[in-house]
């Protein structure tokens, strides 16, 4: 069982070995505001946010065509916490978050919004609970 964890883990970090380390600074704040072009935006990140009720329904709509089942793409199974726990060890939000050196996930035109990226990034910021 330890030999496939570590070849599991040894294929995805090879994967986002492409994927320089951002830079980030520590959220100190439990709201985000962001201005967009149209209007200005608040977020609330709250410690509600948990997997079940708030981060799968987002992976199960932008990420599970490709990432769950017998054979999910680049071994990431976004299905269960431990498989999504996993995806935020190997650099998650470089392939979400726009702008960054990472290949981009989704890679249709399916992308995550603002809101959904801020949402996962506060989930993860939280403990990543369930």
């Amino acid at each position: 069982m330890k030999k496939i964890v570590f070849i599991s883990a040894i294929a995805v970090l090879g994967i986002f070995a492409a994927c320089k380390k951002e830079k980030t600074s520590a959220t100190t704040s439990t709201t985000t505001t962001t201005k967009t072009a149209s209007s200005e935006a608040s977020f609330n990140c709250t410690e509600s946010v948990t997997y079940t009720a708030t981060i799968k329904p987002i992976f199960e709509a932008k990420c599970m065509p490709c990432h769950t089942g017998e054979k999910p793409a680049h071994r990431i199974d976004l299905l269960q916490l431990s498989g999504a726990q996993a995806a935020v060890a190997h650099n998650l939000m470089c392939t979400i978050t726009p702008g960054g050196p990472c290949p981009k996930m989704p890679p249709t035109d399916n992308k995550l919004t603002e809101t959904e990226v801020k949402t996962i990034e506060c989930w993860i910021n939280n403990g990543m609970k369930n």
